[in-house]
């Protein structure tokens, strides 16, 4: 029988509850690393208002302008939420939280710790572990291993969505650092290797291009078929997950899947 996936939604924040005893009789944190415009946790923070507003909001961000952003949102649309933003690095911030008696929840949404590179995603997962004292938890979501072909159809899309995200950083160059990138000569260049399970994109010059930097008054040279590495997005199977929870001082309490199977968030506890 297929999974409702709405269904599926409202089962995750009840077992977080019940498995990180976020309840009304204690105060707790919840800290979101890298909170962006806060979209997909401010679905979270409603179902948790609900329940209880004991809790304390801290979306940490390097961008203080983006905080500010979100900090007005939220008290628009979330008038009860106690938010605390923290503007700097994710783990100078974390460090700021430490000394607090109450339970705290860190959250890394979306799927971003496929971008690290090989390895480092188990580094990053020791970094936080070491800013949370037992029993803290981490809700982290991952892009799963899945059929090749809908791999590279997702980032070689007939929409051109995709192509559309990579040339955003040539026109964001061009627009905000005064750059002179001839958009309309790159192709946008998927792959996906299904033995290392890497998606990685590439914007492909059709001729060659001089393009100047004019706030750092340098120039470079790219030639004609030459590549620009735009990303990387790692898939990862149940088995790495937990081998890299384990490794760096978490017990998996439990994975919640999406109804096709595709993406997961997984809630790890500290030992």
């Amino acid at each position: 029988m297929k999974k409702n996936c709405y269904l599926y939604s409202l089962n995750l924040i009840n077992i977080i509850n019940n498995v990180v005893k976020l309840d009304t009789n204690g105060h707790f944190e919840i800290l979101e690393l890298g909170a962006g415009d806060g979209a997909k946790t401010k679905v979270l923070l409603g179902h948790w208002l609900k329940k209880t507003s004991a809790f304390n909001y801290i979306p940490i961000d390097i961008s203080q302008n983006v905080l500010d952003i979100l900090s007005k949102s939220f008290k628009t649309e979330l008038p009860k939420l106690n938010i605390s933003p923290l503007q700097g690095d994710y783990f100078r911030a974390l460090a700021q939280t430490k000394t607090s008696k109450n339970r705290r929840l860190v959250l890394f949404l979306g799927s971003n710790i496929g971008n690290f590179r090989k390895n480092n995603e188990s580094i990053f997962i020791q970094a936080i572990s070491e800013q949370l004292k037992p029993n803290d938890a981490v809700l982290i979501g991952f892009d799963l291993a899945k059929d090749p072909r809908v791999i590279r159809s997702a980032y070689n899309d007939k929409s051109g969505i995709t192509k559309a995200f990579n040339l955003n950083l040539l026109q964001r160059c061009n627009r905000e650092l005064n750059t002179n990138f001839a958009i309309e000569e790159f192709d946008h260049y998927p792959i996906y290797d299904p033995l290392t399970r890497e998606a990685r994109s590439y914007l492909v010059s059709n001729i060659a291009q001089k393009v100047s930097f004019p706030n750092s008054g340098k120039t470079i040279d790219i030639a004609k078929g030459e590549i620009i590495h735009t990303e990387t997005s790692r898939k990862y199977t149940h088995e790495e997950i937990n081998q890299l929870f384990t490794e760096n001082g978490f017990n998996v309490e439990r994975s919640f899947e999406d109804c096709k199977g595709y993406f997961a968030d997984v809630l790890a506890v500290k030992k």
